[in-house]
């Protein structure tokens, strides 16, 4: 099992065998402000939403998420607001527990339109987490174009 730690968040990545291959991504806060703790579950969750809708649900929630969180930090990553390499370094942890890396086919036209109907934003933007780095994880609005325009460049339709 590895543990990532995020601004008070344990991120635990665990391949747990119930029906076939099922991946589980766990996350175990410690902060005492709700609200907070709130944003910061939805590590990974606007990605992996997208991703888990776009396979049809043949991916699992955890690998759907798991995979979120590699495609935020990447994104992040080209937005200039997380460290170089922490992107990378996730992909390694999720590769370690057997969990799937590449969203790459998960990024179709229909994966980019479901990002226009997410809860956290509207037509005009989202409001995604980040990581900074190791240890420090936070909220931005992004414009749903330059998310759509992210899933477009990792990807072909």
């Amino acid at each position: 099992m590895n543990e990532l730690f995020l601004s008070g968040t344990i991120l635990t990545l665990v391949k747990t065998p119930t029906t076939g291959d099922t991946s589980h991504v766990v996350c175990q806060l410690r902060y005492s402000h709700r609200n907070r703790q709130r944003r910061i579950l939805n590590l990974g969750h606007t990605f992996g939403h997208v991703f888990e809708a776009a396979s049809g649900f043949s991916l699992s929630h955890g690998e759907a998420v798991g995979l979120g969180l590699a495609a935020a930090a990447d994104f992040g990553e080209k937005l200039g607001f997380t460290k170089r390499g922490i992107a990378q370094k996730i992909i390694s942890l999720l590769h370690e527990q057997g969990l799937k890396t590449n969203y790459a086919p998960y990024c179709t036209e229909t994966a980019a339109e479901l990002l226009l109907h997410d809860k956290k934003g509207d037509r005009s933007g989202i409001d995604m987490v980040f990581i900074k780095e190791f240890g420090h994880v936070f909220t931005h609005r992004v414009s749903t174009e330059s998310a759509i325009a992210f899933l477009s460049s990792s990807c072909k339709f």
